[in-house]
């Protein structure tokens, strides 16, 4: 019926295609250790509150080998028309701080980490894949505070970041 390699999974590609809203909600959790990519530790914290760019470029490259919004565009591409597509970034990235920081400090480094993951999942391109899709009319992407349950105010770059990235994707992989 489909001229793809089978998807493996719970939803064959016939029956995910006669939906015609999807909300995709990235609730990610990279532990201590290994991940879901890798060998990703967390974020660790220098006395000024900045993460170390080495960590920040191995959370990257781990994030950017995952084929797992390439094969939920496979399955999308399969639908003949959604009518909106809603995507949450829920990321938690562990954050450790080399000192006896108080509760209150912990709190506010490891929502830093879960924004600066997050942050890091839109501008690393993990996403682009969503700008080949034809199929959708209005795209919706939101990054969501995991510790605070709300959802999160982008930085102004990275607020552009995920703007274009709609654009794009209602678009139709028209735009660059």
């Amino acid at each position: 019926m489909y001229l793809s390699k089978p998807l493996h999974g719970k939803m064959y590609p016939h029956i995910f295609a006669r939906f015609h809203n999807i909300n995709l909600n990235l609730s990610l959790t990279y532990p201590i250790g290994s991940s879901l990519f890798g060998t990703f530790k967390g974020f660790s914290f220098d006395r000024s509150a900045n993460v170390r760019s080495e960590q920040i470029t191995s959370f990257a490259a781990d994030t950017c080998s995952t084929s797992l919004i390439r094969d939920f565009v496979t399955l999308l591409s399969h639908s003949p028309a959604i009518s909106a597509l809603w995507i949450t970034l829920d990321i938690v990235a562990w954050a450790t701080y080399r000192s006896h920081a108080g509760e209150e400090i912990q709190c506010l480094l490891q929502k830093t980490a879960n924004m600066k993951a997050a942050e890091i999942w839109l501008e690393c391109g993990v996403l682009d894949p969503l700008k080949e899709l034809t199929n959708v009319e209005c795209a919706i992407l939101n990054v969501r505070c995991p510790t605070e349950g709300c959802f999160a105010t982008l930085q102004p770059e990275y607020a552009a970041i995920a703007e274009k990235l709609e654009e794009d994707i209602e678009s139709g992989g028209s735009m660059d």
